[in-house]
């Protein structure tokens, strides 16, 4: 049977031993293929490695690359603590001062029929309306002729502007629980008045008939009303929202200023983006004089290509925006040694940018979006794109080429299979006749030898 064989029985050679040895001589070949794929994968995770860093560049750039999402970064603080002030990027540096009239209120009523949540207390199945704010507000119905029944219908119908609830109000001469039907509206201001239709449900309790009212505070001697508890565009870009215990007739100043620590932290965030990818491309393509060994992709010229272009959009120069020349790397913390590392002084970022925000993130940014004077974060998110695009990007199509290299080795180390199993069954064949032809030799010489024993012997 091919493939199967006995090892040496009459010549006493290990002959699996062998055919094992001059296999391996014949697989060297096969072998030098497998090392290849092995390296080649190697190169494909280094480049898609680099790949993900040069995304990551890239997202860090954008942070600083528009106006929008960077150098107008501000923070709201204000003196009460139930005062909040969110801002957006409109914000500017500024602060105002307001004295807190009004909190915004609901409108609300309770009625004064009462009874169990399920006894009728009106006709059933009479239609009825209620009127919002001069809405009529219609097809609504008594239902069972139950407060329970009313408040369901209420909530189906006008559920978007009024809120209808059973609230305990004693209790009846068997002992079960009384209510009656409380109403109020969904949203606050003074333009959430309401009517209940007639004299459905009789007329309001005393004391629970609450008019909505509109926020309102002062602000340099004006009254601004707002129809909730947030003042919206207090400030540009700035919303202020008074908490339900704001002490009223106290003054509160909400202050909005620039977060140089945030944009700091960004600004290291795509120096360290950088750092990362010349790091990775040094150690991909340069000879280590410790270790004595070539990168793994020494002499790539894409990639050196590569790396130059990100430094030099760091080291290119910037036009100053307030005219007569170019903006200094250094002047903004930034520096860059021989080997293309850069060093990054927050403290010496945070006194350029006090001195002058506009012109220190002039170095990063594309401040008008026009294009003509691209900072440095507008040309490394430009580039990183560039070189990581998942379709045709520098680095990918290297990752592509790579790949299919990979898929034309291991084909060729798959025909070597069928190959080598056929030179392996003509040695076990060959070793085998061998044996064969040696055992045949064998019965041969045992059989002569017995018939020279078996002679006459002669005497002299």
């Amino acid at each position: 049977m091919a493939g199967t064989s006995v090892s040496g029985l009459v010549s006493g050679l290990d002959t699996a031993t062998i055919i094992n040895q001059l296999m391996q001589l014949e697989a060297q070949s096969q072998t030098r293929l497998k090392t290849k794929v092995t390296t080649e994968q190697s190169a494909v995770t280094a480049l898609q490695s680099l790949n993900s860093k040069l995304s990551t560049l890239m997202s860090k750039a954008a942070d600083l690359a528009k106006s929008t999402g960077a150098w107008s970064t501000r923070t709201a603080s204000t003196t009460s603590p139930t005062v909040t002030a969110v801002t957006d990027a409109g914000a500017t540096a500024a602060s105002v001062s307001f004295t807190v009239d009004k909190l915004a209120t609901r409108t609300s009523a309770t009625y004064t029929t009462e009874g169990t949540r399920t006894a009728a207390v009106v006709a059933a199945s009479t239609p009825f309306t209620m009127t919002f704010h001069g809405t009529t507000i219609s097809g609504m119905d008594t239902g069972d002729g139950s407060l329970e029944d009313i408040a369901a219908s209420i909530n189906a119908k006008a559920g978007d502007k009024l809120s209808a609830v059973l609230v305990r109000s004693g209790t009846d001469a068997g002992g079960e629980a009384t209510y009656r039907l409380a109403v109020s509206s969904t949203s606050t201001g003074a333009n959430t008045d309401f009517t209940l239709d007639g004299a459905l449900l009789g007329p309001v309790v005393a004391g629970t008939d609450v008019p909505g009212a509109d926020a309102e505070i002062t602000v340099a001697g004006q009254t601004i009303k707002s129809s909730t508890n947030t003042f919206d565009e207090l400030m540009p870009g700035v919303d202020v929202t008074l908490g339900s215990d704001t002490e009223l007739t106290k003054s509160v100043t909400v202050t909005v200023a620039t977060d140089p620590q945030a944009l700091t932290e960004k600004v290291k965030a795509m120096v360290d983006a950088v750092n990362a990818v010349v790091a990775d491309i040094d150690t991909l393509t340069n000879y280590n004089s410790a270790t004595k060994k070539a990168g793994l992709l020494a002499g790539d010229t894409t990639l050196r290509a590569v790396r130059d272009q990100i430094v030099t959009a760091v080291t290119s120069g910037v036009a100053d925006p307030a005219g007569g020349g170019s903006l200094s790397l250094a002047s903004v913390g930034v520096q860059v040694d021989r080997s293309g590392k850069l060093t990054f002084d927050a403290d010496k970022f945070k006194a350029a940018y006090a001195a002058g925000p506009a012109t220190t993130m002039a170095f990063f940014e594309d401040a008008d979006g026009s294009g003509a004077d691209e900072g440095v974060a507008t040309r490394l998110e430009a580039l990183a794109k560039t070189f990581s695009n998942s379709v045709d990007g520098a680095v990918t199509s290297l990752v592509k080429g790579r790949q299919s290299k990979i898929d034309g080795l291991n084909d060729a180390i798959e025909s070597w299979d069928a190959r080598l199993a056929l030179r392996r069954t003509a040695l076990e064949r060959q070793y085998g006749a061998l044996e064969v032809a040696l055992g045949k030799l064998q019965s041969q010489s045992s059989w002569l030898a017995g018939q020279i024993a078996s002679l006459p012997s002669t005497s002299s």
